[in-house]
């Protein structure tokens, strides 16, 4: 459940389900069918990733292969049909790697295995696979199969139970681990509310002025951890509604994610919604934002250590502030849920092991904790000053600036509009070194314009290829698309 939908998912045999959707705007009264490009109800795992904008993102299990890993649907705006928008997202114990870039509309990140990961091919991302002559005979053999069942009056409940085991291996098929599953995870990035996915594009350079040499046109960009194989507890990508455009995330540059534990990460800070991204840190932190986006938060999270760091000017430059004589290994950075005052809370426990290193502690072998600590810090008593001019933003005497995140044609459209508006945020200049204030009334003007290609998405039974077209999804089992 979550403000705007219900959902109830309706065994149908023991293991698959229907999903039925009731919408807030009919008073939770009236439920109705979901609607899917192809019959992908035949599991009894899915998960829902996000509302916040009125349209579903529905995860779905791919129950084909023994890998954790699934299809990505969005609804329309009323919840109830859905088309594909991403194929192979991977899954890390119960949670599913898909982030909600909360300080900006219409944008997603999440990680999947990219079957086509070193081969040249035409396959755009988030395209479905074809429909073989191998599944139209495993589907006859299954309807088969279940006709026959249908026919067997006289089973008990045991053999019904293992019968429809039967029918669901025969169904689905031979089921196949992926190829290298964990040498063929990126991450994935859509700014247009799941219509495209891309590659995150790195760094040109580094926090120390080097170049990265890292390019998507060689296969290389930027990674982000979220939850799976996530044993070092990395945080994952980070982004609140009152801090715009900004998203902190922990990851690695190259042609896959690493997950491998010696593996160099880095900590990774975007203020344009996760269009570019600059390295802040050649190590995982944990992170925070205070006073609308105006103050960062953050520490290591996987050594311990005896300080923190922040910064007054979104990520550009950072001051080392001392917390505790001994190291702590902290957990958590947190703060009030809007993210607008200045006061911290850290969390964590005494490291009971190695070395002191200029602040920072070099990891040990094994963990060792000692007993849990907690630390408030409040960042008023640095006394900077207030911000001005939020009401004239863009002049040289105001502390604010105008930003549109659709300027520099992200959405394909050429007119600075999406999903029929131009958005313009106000919001403070990244040099000025001010606070904001809690009671800061943030500006958003919204203009309406005319829609252009971009801001359509394919309908059901159709997908995106790599002109941006919507090609018909060939159906030779004449399954695709019914009410079921």
């Amino acid at each position: 459940m979550t403000n705007l939908y219900i959902f109830v998912a309706k065994a149908i045999s023991a293991d698959s389900v229907k999903i039925h959707v009731s919408r807030v705007d009919d008073g939770f009264l009236k439920f109705r069918l979901a609607r899917m490009p192809k019959d992908y109800h035949i599991t009894d795992h899915f998960t829902v990733m996000d509302t916040s904008e009125k349209s579903v993102f529905l995860y779905v299990s791919d129950d084909k292969v023994s890998d954790p890993v699934g299809n990505l649907f969005i609804s329309d705006g009323f919840g109830y049909k859905f088309s594909h928008s991403l194929e192979n997202i991977i899954k890390g114990g119960s949670a599913v790697d898909f982030e909600t870039v909360e300080s900006l509309d219409g944008t997603f990140i999440a990680n999947r295995y990219d079957v086509n990961h070193g081969k040249n091919n035409n396959h755009g991302p988030g395209q479905l696979r074809e429909v073989t002559e191998e599944d139209v005979l495993a589907e006859e053999n299954a309807q088969a199969e279940k006709s026959r069942m249908q026919n067997s009056g006289n089973m008990n409940k045991k053999q019904i139970v293992t019968e429809l085991g039967g029918d669901k291996a025969t169904n689905r098929g031979k089921i196949e681990a992926l190829e290298n599953f964990n040498q063929k995870i990126k991450t994935y990035i859509t700014h247009n509310k799941g219509a495209t996915w891309e590659v995150i594009q790195a760094p040109e350079q580094d926090m120390r002025g080097k170049s990265t040499g890292c390019y998507a046109e060689d296969g290389c960009s930027l990674h982000l951890h979220m939850y799976t194989n996530n044993d070092q507890m990395y945080a994952p990508p980070y982004s609140q509604e009152s801090a715009v455009g900004i998203v902190m995330a922990v990851g690695s540059i190259g042609d896959k994610l690493d997950f491998e534990r010696g593996a160099r990460k880095g900590t990774f800070l975007s203020r344009d919604g996760g269009l570019t991204w600059s390295e802040i840190a050649k190590i995982p932190l944990i992170y925070e934002f205070g006073d609308h986006g105006g103050l960062l938060v953050a520490s290591p999270n996987v050594q311990s250590t005896t300080q923190v760091r922040y910064s007054w000017n979104e990520g550009k430059t950072w001051t080392k502030l001392k917390i505790s004589d001994a190291p702590i290994f902290i957990d958590n950075i947190i703060i009030e849920p809007k993210s607008t005052a200045q006061q911290f809370v850290i969390y964590g426990s005494y490291d009971n092991s190695t070395e002191q290193v200029g602040g920072d502690v070099q990891a040990p072998t094994k963990r060792q904790t000692g007993e849990d600590v907690m630390i408030t810090l409040d960042f008023s008593a640095l006394h900077e000053p207030r911000c001005k001019g939020a009401d004239k933003p863009g002049n040289d005497d105001s502390d604010f600036e105008l930003w549109s995140p659709h300027d520099d044609g992200r959405h394909g459209s050429n007119n600075k509009c999406f999903l029929g508006q131009q958005v313009t945020y106000v919001r403070r200049k990244q040099d000025v070194e001010c606070f904001n204030g809690e009671d800061l009334e943030r500006q958003t003007m919204r203009v309406p314009c005319l829609c252009t290609d971009a801001d359509y998405e394919c309908d059901i039974n159709y997908i995106s290829n790599k002109a941006g077209k919507c090609d018909h999804i060939a159906d030779p089992l004449n399954k695709f698309g019914q009410q079921i």
